[in-house]
């Protein structure tokens, strides 16, 4: 086989696994969408104002998911190796991953207070009833 041969059909083979990356990388995509939206329905209070912070929230956390992804996929097509390069583009990962993970914890907030300002009144009821 000759030497162009070979190349050509390496780089198909090249276009092909990138084209089934790109298709896992739109269905996990899909999947974390689908998870986010399972876990801001765990959150949800039913009071309209604290529905409304947790669909704020909801949308800072898809900006920042989407901003990971573009930075992971710049990362992957540059071409420019060096130390600093690097450097910054884990950097710029390591904050976003902490504002998701931050914008999560966040999300879990409002129904806690709900719940636990519920319990509040209840006990606080209680010790008016007994005195």
């Amino acid at each position: 086989m000759s030497r162009d041969r070979r190349d050509f059909i390496e780089l198909l083979d090249r276009q092909e696994k990138e084209a089934k990356s790109a298709v896992v990388d739109t269905q996990r995509r899909q999947l974390r969408t689908f998870a986010q939206a399972e876990v801001q329905a765990q959150h949800l209070t039913g009071e309209e104002s604290w529905d409304f912070f947790l669909s704020l929230v909801a949308h800072q956390i898809a900006d920042a998911e989407k901003e990971l992804l573009d930075l992971q996929e710049r990362a992957l097509q540059s071409q420019d190796v060096s130390y600093e390069s690097v450097l910054s583009f884990q950097v710029t990962a390591r904050i976003a991953r902490q504002r998701i993970e931050i914008l999560n914890e966040i999300s879990g907030w409002p129904k806690q207070l709900v719940e636990r300002g519920e319990e509040a009144l209840k006990a606080l009821k209680a010790g008016d009833d007994a005195a």
